[in-house]
């Protein structure tokens, strides 16, 4: 009882810290006093792709729609080991295409390094364009219209790196796309926003994301893992700089479309964060008994378990014949309900949603068939796998996707 209630326990606590965080979140711009302002003249927006022509024009054509007042941007895809016509169809498009080939060092997190190395070496060339900042989205997402505009005025503000709201583009609408929405918008949206309210550095989700060039410089992207959002956000907390977070524009992404999509996605994500857990938790616990109490959040985020084992946890304290277990994991429950019940609401959810937490237990023996695949992942390797799309992705129009986005975010 006393080895399950002290796994549990820090995944409690950073629960309902970042749920009651979240109830209380302030709205409104980006606000960073004592900041000076910096000039922003241009952005790159670097776009990562691996096989991606089905959906990378839709893309471009977001980004090209985007309003801005005054900072101009290039678009610079990136197409990455791509067996396909990524590179051709973005060129196409109008935008500026890197290919990179490289047996040796693959994934998401080399692709961007080489983007990044690639574009501040341009600058110093003769006639070389120097950027201000580096805004990073997925090859599979559509942004709301006033994106690059945000990003640059939060850049503009002060801020080391940014991340903006990240939501899901054309849910589905049977249960199990239910859950996965559910638990989505509450690792995407509630937690950053409690981060925000606490003014902890939120984190990066991999999408919608933006660097200051100051950042970039003094901590270049050097992550290689399978969650390099998650490593390089610890590289940024331990050279001091913060992100923050941009609720009043987004960016959404498909969902998985299938059991076998989602298996594949959450194996490697969740695999990911473990290799995490072993590598830098130790690091994280000795900065914080030595006074850095700024790491205390990231350490509880690491400890936090994926909802499904966490709930497992919770549960089997309840059965186990240890009165002070029991009341540790009654007191969880009931912060995991107030989590899962805050995501219903900021993803607009309704009874429907409710409903679909009766498969919860289904959902969660799932998850612990994936655990083995979780373990084989956190071993390393960085090889790009890329998840299944839907058949004809397209058929909506980038046009109603905007419409969407804009009426969530009013």
């Amino acid at each position: 009882g006393v080895i399950v209630s002290l796994a549990a326990l820090p995944g409690t606590i950073e629960l309902l810290l970042l749920t009651v965080g979240s109830i209380l979140r302030r709205s409104g711009p980006l606000v960073l006093p004592g900041r000076k302002v910096r000039p922003i003249s241009h952005l790159a927006v670097v776009v990562p792709a691996h096989n991606e022509a089905t959906l990378i024009e839709r893309c471009v054509r977001s980004l090209q729609r985007c309003e801005t007042s005054g900072a101009g941007f290039s678009i610079i895809v990136v197409a990455d080991n791509c067996t396909d016509e990524t590179g051709a169809l973005a060129a196409g498009a109008g935008t500026r295409v890197l290919r990179r080939q490289s047996k040796r060092e693959r994934g998401k997190g080399a692709a961007l390094d080489f983007a990044f190395r690639h574009l501040l070496a341009e600058e110093q060339a003769p006639g070389g364009l120097r950027y201000d900042g580096f805004v990073v989205v997925d090859a599979d997402s559509v942004v709301a219209p006033n994106f690059i505009e945000a990003m640059a005025q939060a850049l503009m503000k002060g801020a080391d790196a940014v991340q903006c709201r990240y939501e899901v583009l054309h849910p589905a609408d049977d249960a199990r796309s239910r859950l996965m929405r559910i638990a989505l918008v509450a690792w995407n949206i509630v937690r950053l926003e409690g981060r925000a309210r606490w003014g902890l550095s939120v984190g990066l989700l991999g999408n919608g994301l933006a660097l200051s060039r100051e950042t970039l410089v003094a901590v270049p992207w050097q992550a290689r893992s399978l969650v390099e959002d998650v490593e390089y956000h610890l590289r940024l907390l331990a050279a001091g700089r913060t992100v923050r977070y941009l609720g009043e524009t987004a960016v959404s992404a498909e969902m998985p479309p299938g059991r076998h999509a989602a298996q594949t996605q959450r194996t490697r994500w969740e695999g990911g964060r473990l290799r995490m857990l072993w590598l830098h938790a130790p690091r994280l616990a000795a900065g914080v008994a030595g006074g850095n109490w700024r790491l205390l959040e990231p350490l509880l985020d690491l400890l936090l378990a994926p909802l499904s084992f966490h709930t497992s946890l919770l549960c089997l304290g309840l059965l186990l014949p240890w009165n002070p277990g029991g009341i540790i994991s009654l007191i969880g429950i009931a912060v995991l309900l107030l989590h899962v019940g805050v995501a219903i609401n900021r993803g607009r959810g309704g009874r429907r949603d409710v409903a679909a937490l009766l498969l919860a237990p289904i959902h969660i023996i799932w998850k612990w068939s994936l655990a083995r695949g979780m373990f084989r992942a956190s071993r390393g390797g960085t090889t790009w796998i890329r998840t299944e799309r839907r058949k004809d992705p397209t058929t909506k129009p980038v046009n109603q996707a905007d419409d969407k986005l804009k009426a969530r975010l009013q």
